[in-house]
């Protein structure tokens, strides 16, 4: 049970993070505490989703872990007393998110469907019928499919930066998204600004509020 009510209609924050390469453990322990402020700033009513990006298909994007606020007394499954937290209360759910991405960023996979990823992830039930969408997504960013790639050198992919994909593509649109840039000390040089104000622009025309960028 993740506490959530029997109601579809709840706003929806989702953290999606990218598995297609290694996460180091200083990053994987940012993370950790970057997600639990993520949840001191739940609304009520609120499905809290962490999910990972890898596959192609909304098959592929199942939730690692779920949580509601439900705004009563022991909302967020129980994890918050009214509206403040415990440490007790933070050193567990603090613990279950660490369970929750043990399996995520621990080995380098050839392909990064990040886009295709987001456009799954914007598919699932609880996000078409929330009233709300946030969406963090934890990334390099760079996106490497059968269809485009910032490796300009894969012969037959579209090359990210000439790469127009049109609004209509996604089923939905996020009322908030954040961009949570993960530095690739492998892939540094092809992490540049340009790239980053690619996403910010990709996401921009499919968020009603300005991206918010940040980075670990």
């Amino acid at each position: 049970n993740d506490g959530c009510p029997a109601a579809d209609a709840l706003d929806v924050r989702v953290v999606a993070i990218d598995d297609s390469d290694v996460i180091a453990p200083a990053q994987r322990r940012q993370i950790v505490k970057f997600i639990v402020a993520l949840v001191r700033t739940l609304d009520s009513d609120t499905r809290f989703l962490i999910t990972r990006l890898g596959g192609l298909g909304e098959a592929d994007i199942q939730p690692l872990l779920s949580r509601c606020n439900e705004g009563a007394a022991t909302g967020l499954a129980g994890l918050l007393v009214g509206r403040e937290w415990s440490q007790e209360m933070e050193r567990r759910f603090s613990e279950d998110v660490s369970r929750a991405l043990s399996v995520v960023g621990h080995e380098g996979k050839a392909m990064s469907p990040i886009i295709e990823g987001v456009e799954a992830l914007s598919m699932r039930r609880e996000v078409q019928r929330a009233n709300r969408r946030e969406l963090i997504l934890i990334s390099d960013l760079l996106q490497n499919s059968a269809q485009w790639s910032v490796y300009p050198s894969v012969v037959g992919r579209t090359a990210l930066g000439d790469l127009e994909v049109p609004p209509s593509k996604f089923g939905v649109h996020w009322t908030r998204v954040v961009l949570v840039q993960l530095q690739n000390p492998r892939s540094r040089s092809l992490q540049t600004v340009r790239l980053l104000e690619w996403f910010v622009g990709f996401f921009g025309v499919r968020s009603v509020a300005p991206v918010e960028v940040s980075r670990l």
